[in-house]
Parts: C-alpha cells; structure tokens; sequence
C-alpha cells in the first residue's frame, strides 16, 4: 500500500516552512536556555492601555546607553526587554513597574530579529491634574526629557524673563486623552507649566486609530493663586465635590425588607449626576447589592455613599434594626435640600422610614408661613417652599404630621436662603 502521508501533508497545507522550522527551533533553544543565564528578571507589565492593574513577567533585561561622559543620557533610564515567547511584543506606551521606578515602552521592532522585545524609558516625574469628573487627583507616569532649555531669550529692559521648556512623553490611554489637553497646568519640580502644544495623531494601526503615546510641550507659566507646590498640583479650576445623604442616623424595624436612602452629589455647591458606591460595616445586619440595601438582621451598621473614582468624598449614616416598639421615628426629608436661591421655588414630601407624613404642616419661627424669607404652603403631603428674599441668617423649618406606624411625629430641618448667584 502506498505511503500517502507525504501526499496528504502537502495537500492539507500542513508542511512546515523554513521560517516556521527556523523558529520552532529558536524557540526551543530559549526554553532550554532561559535560566542560565545572569539577566533573567520579573518586571510587572500593565495589562493593557490604560489599565490600572499589573502581571509579573520573566524577562532578559540589557543596558541600552553605552557609556559615554556626556550627560547626555543616563544609563540608568534604558533598559532592554527580551521575551520568552519569541512573538510577543507590548504595545509601545505599555506602562511596566521595575526597581522602584515606573519604566514606558519605548521602542518596538518585531522585525529586529527573531526574538521578541522592545526597549523601555524610565519615567522620571509625574504629571498631576485634579480630575472634573470626580474631584480627585490624576497622576500619570512621565518621562521628562533631558534638556529644558528657553526657547527664546526674552528681555524686558535689564529683567530676563524666564521662558522654559519642556518635552513630556506620557501613555496616551482614555484618562490621558480626556485631562490633557490645550491651555491646562501642570507642576513640576515647583514651578508651574502651561501645555501648549501636543502630538496626539500617532495611530497604533489602521484598524486601532487611538495613539497609544502623547508628546506633550509644555511651557512655563505664572504661578496662580490655588497652586499646590507640596503635592504639585496647579490650578486649573475648583472641583469641590461632596455627597449628601436623605437621611440622619435613624432606624428602622426588622421587618421591613430594604432600605430607601438617597445620595446627592453636589459640585461646587450645585447638584449634579455622578454615581456612587454603595458600603456598609456590617453586612449582617445590611447587606448591599449595587444600590440595593437589604435589611438581613438586627444590629447597627453603617451606611457608606462614596463618589466613585474619589472615595475621599462620602457620606454616611449609621442605621438601627430593631423591633419596631423600641425605635424612636426619625422624619425625613425625601428629596433633601438645605439651600434655597431667591425667586426658586422647590417641592418636599417627608416620611418615617419610607411612610409618608400625612395632614402635613410646616411652620418657621413663631408658627408663621411667611416670614419675607420663605414662604410656606402645603397641600397635606407636599411642601412648597419659595425664596422671597436672602439672608444670612439660616432659617428654622418646622414640620409636623401622621403615620399610621409611629402616629404623629415632627422635626425641624435647616434651610439656608441664597441669593440668585448663591
């Protein structure tokens, strides 16, 4: 019978190329070859652009500068990756964590031989920004090149005017593309830099249009009122955020099965829509499911709203389960407010642990409903209240009315009158 085996391999496209043999065989000495030898290292690489997180990787690590007596470069700041698997290369502007330092892919060639690697430049600095999106403060690894020279000399009668300048090589990822861009501020090494120029049209590839690096040119600025030189971060507007809860420490019967408790984001005073996390200290007693609070046991627990991205900024309230003849009610506000501009007119209804209030009444001081401040009406569970004039004084809301549960029950809440510009 004849030997068909040949026939059918070159048939079914199975046969081996030179390349492909050359490779395999490559790829065989590494493996037999990868410990001995006195560079293999662990570099932790992020685990994609953008990304947060990190894995361990075994390389072969090379100097790259060759000594010189220049200053020109620093040895110290190159290194050369080689890889195990002779077909991985890391996209260029991968972060990697080595020595203590953060290091950014530099070069990649995957033509440069048969051996996968790339070269990786130490970051030198960070670039600090107070994101909008949330309050806190952003911080991207950068490389700071060598020379930070005036591009022009610039004399005002016998003043020299300082003019540096600065070439900035960070990762182009969603962050980076978002908060750097034209005309914001950066400190670095206590003085105050402007970004006035950018390369941000370097595409990956065809298909992957996005950079993956950006060159920024940043020059020197004035310094500004609000720039931080301790934590070295300018000024670039004011993003004060705080998160504001419906609810004081109160409590509730174990019977009830969730909890209704609404946060409120605020910025710069006004409310906007940011989301938040959600966290409780015991989750025996409450257990938390996204926005979900559910009621598992008696106990007291604390409630946590953190704005996410800055868990710096929260609120909380400490919650009671207990049997319902040993809780004290606690009123309320639902759609909770504290300031009132002149001429706004809002709208509030109030309940005892999601039992709304009935044959509502809502009073100032000495019982009236227009004190010239505020004016108070009520349709027996709604509260309309109007700014009539502001003052700087805050002004007392007295509310009173019935629950089937807990029978009638007041409280006060504090609202404070501003004016149209707050």
């Amino acid at each position: 019978m004849a030997n068909k085996f040949f026939e059918n391999e070159m048939a079914m496209d199975m046969c081996m190329t030179p390349n492909d043999a050359y490779r395999g065989v490559q790829q065989a000495f590494i493996d037999d070859q990868w410990e001995n030898t006195a560079v293999e290292t662990i570099v932790e690489e992020q685990d994609y652009i953008g990304a947060d997180t990190y894995h361990k990787v075994h390389v072969w690590m090379n100097k790259v500068i060759g000594t010189t007596t220049t200053f020109m470069k620093n040895g110290t700041d190159y290194r050369s990756l080689m890889y195990r698997e002779l077909d991985y290369f890391p996209e260029r502007g991968t972060y990697f964590k080595y020595d203590n330092n953060y290091w950014i892919s530099d070069f990649v060639n995957p033509s440069d031989g048969v051996v996968g690697g790339n070269t990786i430049r130490r970051c030198t600095n960070f670039l600090r920004i107070i994101d909008p999106e949330n309050g806190s403060i952003f911080t991207a690894p950068c490389v700071l090149d060598y020379d930070m020279t005036a591009p022009s000399v610039q004399v005002s009668n016998a003043i020299i005017t300082p003019n540096n300048h600065a070439i900035v090589i960070v990762q182009a990822n969603p962050d980076t593309m978002r908060l750097f861009t034209y005309n914001k501020r950066f400190v670095i090494g206590g003085r105050a830099f402007k970004l006035t120029a950018y390369q941000n049209a370097l595409m990956a590839n065809v298909e992957e249009k996005e950079p993956t690096i950006l060159y920024l040119d940043l020059s020197l600025d004035e310094l500004h009122d609000g720039d931080d030189l301790v934590h070295q971060v300018a000024n670039n507007g004011t993003y004060d955020y705080a998160v504001v809860l419906n609810h004081s420490d109160f409590a509730v019967p174990d019977t009830i099965e969730s909890l209704d408790i609404v946060a409120c984001v605020t910025l710069n005073g006004e409310q906007v829509d940011r989301p938040v996390v959600w966290s409780s200290s015991d989750t025996a007693v409450i257990a938390v499911n996204g926005e979900k609070l559910r009621v598992v046991g008696k106990g007291v627990t604390t409630i946590k709203a953190q704005l996410k991205g800055n868990y710096d900024v929260y609120a909380e309230v400490k919650v009671t389960v207990a049997d319902n003849q040993e809780i004290v009610p606690v009123v309320t506000m639902e759609n909770a407010f504290d300031s009132i501009r002149q001429f706004e007119v809002k709208y509030a209804q109030f309940s005892v642990n999601n039992e709304k209030l009935t044959n509502l009444v809502c009073t100032l001081d000495k019982g009236v409903t227009n004190n010239k401040v505020l004016r108070l009406s009520s349709d027996g569970t709604t509260m309309t209240i109007e700014c009539i004039n502001p003052l700087k004084d805050i002004q007392t809301l007295y509310v009173e009315g019935d629950t089937e549960s807990y029978g009638h029950v007041s409280a006060q809440f504090n609202i404070k009158a501003l004016s149209m510009m707050g």
